[in-house]
């Protein structure tokens, strides 16, 4: 006689749930089956699947049930759902033997959770032979489109679940009062708290290491040490859900660096308001002294005696050929992501964008792009720049460095015309720059023993230096130099200009790979067609900033203090991230020992000297020497010419690469020379 199959439930439903599933029934439109006598076991068992203890949902009822909440919470669903709800299910499931793995997470009730353990708990299944089995977990997760861990999760807090509010979607009770080792996690997060205000970079191994040595700590007679140096840890597991637990109690997540400081922010704190107050004092009007410009209509705004379009910040930032970041969207569960490379190398070699922004911005100065290459190139760097957007600038050096030579270019033909008044006007200007060599008029010394070859350098650097200093003296520019390591945190370029343009521009970069896939792909196209390109994203991208982020590049200029008005009824909106106590404090007089800023052009007094017994060749007013300003003697480590926010694993900006082209791969070393 052939066994007979039980249809009825080994774990019956708890009082009450049957009511909450007829909830469901009637939410979703669908009707209650209606009580009626058990069924007898008999040899032949009923031929349809799914049979359910009385007032639970069949199995079709519970898989539209699930699709239905995964349409609510988004439009497509996972594939197939809206065939379901519209009563086209397939009851078998495809590829029963892998895994089912949804494209997004969903949220499901607790009424959801129920209904999925009463299906997989209480559901027979009709196997060939016409005997019956209780479905797998494999199966159920499949037919409900979760995972087999979700269904295994809720079979086991199937308690808990119960214990929940109606309608909820997680339990309210208590986590600290489940915690057990909570004073063990209170000194870790306390360790953890203090390395992050060092800047230490925090990883799971440390988290772990640290964990099992405050554990010893509190418990040393739970340490078993063995032979080999081994410890087991008596009484608690170090396990990942812990781990997990933790990381979510103290609020830690995993994030990406954004800046690289040798110094913390409260280091930098009085260097920045020192530089805030030099900046105060330059602006400030001195009535009999003050160089204020010719007076204009009341509506312009002007910041002391500068007018606001005449406040600008410059600085250079590298940009690589190509923004391959390693990165991409892809279906969860593949065991390989594949990426296709662009042309080798160009992921790593880079050019340098030179920008400038104004702070009412106003577009004035075109972007710099420094190509690598020979000053001077034949005819077929001629072809090639009659392809250049005619919104870039673009020169090109033997290291695509920002030197003394392109920033007094860059200001004879750029920045003397960037105002928005006649130049006959002389407006007095006001300029921040980076401390960056260049910036500060600042070359190398002269060693000891030099060669007839260093000493002509040496001599052309500083005439090219002092004609530097005499433009900006002709143009009333007075100076601001960025201390070292704080560009992070004043500079309008790396607080948000940077990131903005790099982000169209790989924007645009993306747009175009679409568009020439196959070209990309093949890789024929040459260094120079590359230049061509990046000249145009550079160009857009420029301009985009400036149409959809005016305001804000109004907004950043102030927030740094650079166009705050002088009588301090704006100083509230001085905010410098990282530094919520930074202000301007008493900046009328410099208090004794403050090192100023390294380079002043003061435009209070025409008369400027050189101070004698300084070898940087920095210029003062005839007062201030007199005065006994302190001269800052800048560590050579702080001289960067790079961005400090907007960095990328792509490259070290901090790195003295001379762009190799046998490290980088690139073949075509004609097209970049040429």
């Amino acid at each position: 006689m052939a066994p007979t199959a039980r249809i009825c439930p080994t774990d019956p439903l708890e009082k009450g749930q049957s009511t909450i599933i007829g909830t469901l029934n009637g939410s979703l439109g669908i009707q209650r089956p209606r009580p009626g006598p058990p069924r007898r076991s008999t040899g032949q068992a009923d031929t349809v699947l799914g049979r359910r203890l009385v007032g639970g949902l069949n199995e079709r009822q519970t898989v539209e049930l699930f699709a239905a909440v995964r349409l609510t919470q988004n439009d497509g669903g996972e594939p197939g759902d809206i065939d379901i709800t519209n009563g086209r299910v397939e009851l078998d499931p495809d590829d029963e033997d892998n895994d089912y793995v949804p494209s997004r997470r969903y949220a499901y009730s607790r009424e959801h959770k129920l209904a999925a353990i009463d299906y997989f708990q209480t559901t027979w299944r009709q196997k060939l032979d016409s005997t019956h089995e209780r479905l797998s977990n494999r199966y159920a997760s499949r037919k409900l489109k979760i995972t087999r861990k979700q269904l295994r999760d809720w079979v086991a807090n199937k308690e808990k679940i119960l214990r929940q509010k109606k309608g909820s979607f997680r339990s309210n009770q208590d986590r600290a009062s489940t915690i057990q080792e909570s004073e063990l996690e209170r000194l870790l997060n306390d360790r953890f708290e203090k390395a992050r205000e060092k800047g230490r970079k925090i990883s799971y191994k440390w988290m772990l290491r640290h964990a099992k040595k405050i554990y010893e700590e509190l418990h040393p007679d739970r340490i078993i040490v063995h032979e080999a140096g081994k410890r087991s840890y008596v009484g608690f597991r170090f396990s990942a859900g812990w781990y997990t637990g933790f990381r979510r109690r103290y609020c830690i997540s995993l994030r990406c660096s954004t800046k690289r400081a040798q110094r913390s922010p409260e280091e930098l704190e009085p260097v920045l308001r020192n530089w805030l107050q030099y900046n105060r004092r330059m602006l400030v009007i001195i009535e009999g002294k003050s160089i204020v410009g010719l007076p204009r209509d009341p509506s312009v705004p002007v910041v002391g005696r500068i007018k606001l379009s005449e406040i600008c910040n410059m600085d250079q930032s590298p940009l690589p050929f190509e923004y391959l970041k390693g990165r991409t969207y892809a279906k969860r569960g593949d065991k390989t992501v594949r990426l296709k490379e662009g042309k080798s190398g160009h992921d790593r070699r880079q050019c340098t964008l030179q920008i400038a922004v104004f702070a009412d911005g106003i577009l004035r100065c075109k972007p710099l792009l420094i190509f690598k290459g020979k000053p001077k190139g034949d005819n077929r760097r001629k072809l090639e720049q009659k392809k250049y957007h005619p919104g870039v600038v673009v020169a090109f050096n033997e290291k695509a460095w920002a030197n003394t030579s392109n920033l007094l270019d860059w200001v004879l033909n750029q920045y003397s015309t960037a105002t928005a008044y006649p130049l006959k006007d002389n407006e007095p200007r006001f300029l921040t720059l980076d401390a960056f060599a260049p910036h500060k008029n600042k070359g190398r010394k002269a060693k000891d023993k030099e060669s007839l070859k260093e000493k002509e350098r040496r001599l052309q650097e500083e005439r090219l230096q002092q004609k530097l200093r005499d433009t900006f003296t002709k143009l009333n520019v007075t100076l601001s130099i960025i201390p070292g390591g704080c560009t992070g945190y004043v500079q309008v370029l790396d607080v948000l200009v940077n990131k903005l343009i790099k982000a169209y521009i790989e924007e645009y970069e993306d747009q175009w790979v679409e568009a020439h896939f196959e070209l990309w792909q093949s890789g024929k196209w040459s260094v120079g067609d590359r230049r061509v390109l990046m000249t145009h994203w550079v160009a857009q991208a420029f301009e985009r900033v400036h149409v959809e982020h005016k305001d804000t590049i109004i907004a950043c200029f102030k927030s740094v203090g650079l166009a705050l008005s002088v009588d301090g009824t704006e100083d509230h909106l001085l905010k410098v991230r990282d530094c919520p106590n930074l202000d301007f404090g008493n900046w009328q007089r410099a208090l004794e020992g403050t090192i100023e800023n390294p380079t002043i052009i003061d435009d209070d007094s025409g008369d400027t000297i050189e101070v004698d017994d300084n070898n940087q060749g920095l210029l003062y007013t005839a007062q201030e020497v007199e005065e006994g300003i302190m001269i800052k003697e800048e560590d050579e480590s702080e001289v960067t010419s790079d961005s400090g926010v907007d960095l990328d694993e792509r490259f070290d900006p901090d790195s003295e690469s001379d762009f190799n082209d046998d490290a980088d791969g690139d073949e075509n070393v004609d097209d970049e020379n040429m």
